[in-house]
């Protein structure tokens, strides 16, 4: 016989109704607070975005300059200058695709606290209409 236990803090709809529950009664009780928080969190997230982008960037470069010292080695010695070239264009290779991964997430995180606003709005006006 197994004997399971769930927990019911990893339960995703089970979080997500508490949280939607504790929103409706900030909501009612003062409807600026709740937009303010949402705004504020929104924003929160958007700088967490912007950080995580930041020091995944900040492992890149330094994986990338290793690698750009090695190519540059091969690149400059008869025997090894053909795969240093190809190293080198990997490399630039590279450095397109982190420029835009960081356009990504920099737009991601730019659209977050709007998405978070229209969001709130529409929530604010349901309850509102509902309430009345």
């Amino acid at each position: 016989m197994s004997t399971t236990t769930q927990d019911t803090h990893s339960d995703p709809e089970h979080i997500a109704a508490q949280i939607d529950a504790a929103y409706q009664h900030l909501i009612q009780a003062n409807p600026q607070l709740a937009k303010g928080a949402v705004r504020l969190m929104a924003h929160q997230t958007a700088a967490l975005m912007l950080e995580d982008m930041r020091s995944f960037l900040q492992g890149s470069e330094q994986m990338l300059l290793l690698a750009l010292a090695k190519a540059a080695q091969l690149a400059t010695q008869e025997k090894t200058a053909e795969q240093g070239k190809v190293a080198l264009t990997s490399i630039t290779e590279a450095l397109q695709g982190l420029t835009l991964f960081a356009r990504e997430i920099s737009s991601a995180a730019s659209s977050v606290a709007t998405v978070f606003d229209e969001q709130t709005t529409t929530k604010q006006a349901k309850t509102a209409s509902s309430g009345s």
